[in-house]
């Protein structure tokens, strides 16, 4: 089996001699063999490469200059495996008979080396056939389309993806999540359907192979741009995928970015297997801001009967208000406080249903409540109150919500995240049912979020923390635009518009630093509490610095400050400026816009916040319990999936 990497490779010359081929998708875990074979700072793809290509036992690679690292890989292996087969092509920037010609000269050096190699004999009448036989079948595909003879999959949202390397497995994660692919601008986006004549087979084969789509490595970029402005009208979004020091296509993301025609979601990997948590959340996230776009924009975002002529019809019966039509309230600093500890005997009774609300509806005779809002006049309901239960499982803290159907806090918890996910959910759950006297029966849905949302097997569906945080984020303050949450391990940055939905955002996940974690440590090597650590930074004489942000390499700094009998509360100081520095690069990728609201646990930290200040030149919003404005987020979004915002039966 031969392997290969990029699409201008003439793979159907290598079949033609019966031999299989297969593209590479590379998933590993370490570059153990390539930083022994390459130099360290080499491309994280053709790293990957190399390690799938010495586990997986191929018999050669065929590959193209398309860009310095491929070139090197080739080198690379040919020194290590002299007894394998790889062939190099001298991949042209522009198209043209010259440019063709050299191409064909390559592809008979290409089929003389394959058969002294293999000791096979290669077959144009077979090249012929199988272009031919995929050309016809991709035309037939296309006239069945047109028809509409061919079934189409449901999806609601189309997307263009674009960059370089995505996958296949990134192209199945879109399809699972009910998005469709509209346009494909990818470097290995290629039907391979190649009209060839039989009387110049090499030259006809060489020219549609070279006229395809162009890469960001061709001189005819500006078909790439014309197509997408061509499509922009059919097109909701552009998830741009890129691998790590990739410049060659960080220009094209960085222009697609600045026109903002269309929303756009980078995915940026090194194709390694701890990558698959970000991608999940980025484009599940980037999915469900399109998804809630277009709600708003039909006119989705509240159900028909709060509005107009329906609200107007409660009113009608219900002078004071109906209860299902009650402004949402919130709880002040006090009363969340108060509900954190408040005995259970203290608490207002409970019914069958949980927590009785106040009669705000006319009752009849026999005390059942009779509400016609339009739907039924003469139907009599008796009201039931619902409860939703957000969850948020988080690297550090596992935090949940319970609103009820007002959408008022009934009570709130926040418990450490041990060794196991779920145990912490399981756990959560009890404190937070007995805080606010129900049972798990009373529960109408459960709306998990967070890194550990996929874990917690209770939860009846599951939300990306970058919705929930904007979602909670704008319920608390609607006038709230960028969202900054440091968390235990990562970082985000969130832009809304006025109507809450997430318009961007970038997240920092491969990497501890400038989180949570980052301080714990930090506190450790200093001999502090983490909660001494912000108040102490306050005491600051001296400006001390912290170069890197590398928890390795900020703790050897602090080490050798502390060496030097610099003062505790100065070196406190260094690490919250070196955090904010950080996260102030963050916000301004996604643009910072006031009010700026500032979340997770870190937003409890004194010393942090003083410095983000300083440097954004603004107070920053934060909520009295920045730790559960995810799981606030993501009790909404299952308020707002419920039938009603009150139950009746």
């Amino acid at each position: 089996m031969i392997a290969y990497m990029c699409k201008y490779a003439p793979i159907e010359i290598v079949e033609a001699f019966g031999t299989p081929v297969v593209m590479m998708e590379p998933y590993v875990t370490n570059f153990t063999q390539a930083d022994t074979l390459m130099h360290p700072n080499m491309c994280s793809f053709v790293k990957a490469v190399l390690e799938e290509f010495v586990s997986a036992g191929y018999e050669g690679m065929l590959f193209t200059t398309c860009c310095d690292s491929s070139r090197r890989l080739y080198d690379a292996l040919k020194r290590r495996f002299p007894e394998k087969f790889f062939f190099c092509f001298d991949l042209p920037r522009k198209v043209n008979d010259f440019s063709i010609s050299m191409y064909v000269r390559q592809m008979e050096e290409l089929i003389r080396a394959y058969a002294a190699f293999s000791g096979k004999m290669f077959d144009p009448e077979k090249l012929e056939e199988m272009c031919s036989r995929e050309f016809a079948m991709q035309a037939r595909k296309k006239e069945l389309a047109e028809a509409g003879l061919l079934p189409k999959k449901e999806a609601d949202i189309r997307v263009c993806l674009a960059g370089a390397r995505p996958g296949s497995e990134i192209k199945k994660l879109i399809g699972d999540l009910g998005a469709g692919i509209a346009l494909d601008l990818t470097c290995t986006g290629i039907t391979r359907e190649f009209k060839v004549d039989k009387d110049e087979i090499l030259q006809s084969y060489a020219r549609s192979l070279l006229t395809q789509i162009p890469c960001m490595r061709m001189s005819r970029v500006e078909e790439r741009r014309r197509m997408l402005e061509e499509m922009t009208g059919e097109l909701d979004g552009i998830i741009y995928h890129t691998v790590k020091f990739c410049d060659i296509y960080s220009y094209e993301y960085t222009g697609m970015k600045e026109s903002g025609v269309l929303p756009l979601v980078k995915l940026e990997t090194d194709a390694t297997s701890q990558c698959a948590g970000q991608i999940l959340t980025r484009v599940e996230a980037f999915l469900e801001s399109l998804r809630a776009r277009k709600a708003h924009e039909r006119g989705e975002n509240v159900p028909e009967r709060f509005t107009g002529a329906g609200r107007e019809a409660c009113r009608a019966c219900c002078p004071e208000g109906c209860a299902d039509f009650t402004e949402r309230s919130r709880l002040s600093r006090e009363e969340v406080a108060r509900d954190a500890v408040l005995p259970q005997d203290a608490r207002p009774a409970a019914g069958a249903g949980g927590r009785v609300r106040p009669d705000e509806c006319d009752r009849n005779e026999n005390g059942r409540r009779t509400c016609p809002d339009g739907r039924d006049k003469n139907e009599e309901k008796e009201y039931m109150p619902m409860y939703v239960m957000g969850i948020d499982s988080g690297s550090t803290s596992t935090n949940a919500v319970i609103l009820n159907e007002k959408k008022e806090i009934v009570s709130w918890a926040v418990v450490r995240t041990g060794a196991k996910s779920g145990e912490s959910a399981e756990k959560i759950l009890r404190d937070i049912l007995q805080k606010a006297g129900i049972r798990r029966e009373d529960l109408s849905l459960i709306v998990s979020t967070g890194y550990g949302r996929v874990s917690i097997p209770f939860a009846d569906r599951n939300i990306t923390e970058i919705s929930c945080h904007g979602k909670g984020a704008h319920f608390l303050n609607p006038a709230v635009r960028t969202i900054l949450d440091i968390g235990g391990q990562d970082s985000k940055a969130i832009r809304l518009n006025e109507q809450g939905d997430v318009t961007d955002f970038v997240m920092n996940d491969k990497c501890a630093a400038g989180t949570g974690r980052f301080l714990e440590m930090m506190a450790r090597t200093l001999e502090i509490g983490i909660d001494e650590l912000g108040p102490m930074s306050l005491q600051s004489k001296e400006n001390v610095q912290i170069s890197s942000m590398c928890s390795v390499f900020a703790e050897s700094e602090v080490i050798s400050l502390i060496a030097q009998n610099k003062e505790t509360a100065d070196i406190a100081h260094g690490i919250h400026k070196a955090i904010a520095g950080k996260a102030v690069s963050l916000l301004k990728r996604v643009g910072v816009e006031q009010v700026v609201m500032m979340t997770g646990g870190v937003a409890k930290n004194l010393g942090v916040v003083k410095v983000l200040e300083e440097m954004l030149g603004a107070p920053l919003y934060i909520y009295e319990q920045p730790e559960i404005v995810g799981a606030l987020g993501a009790a909404l979004y299952g308020a707002e999936s419920e039938p009603g915002i009150a139950v009746h039966r």
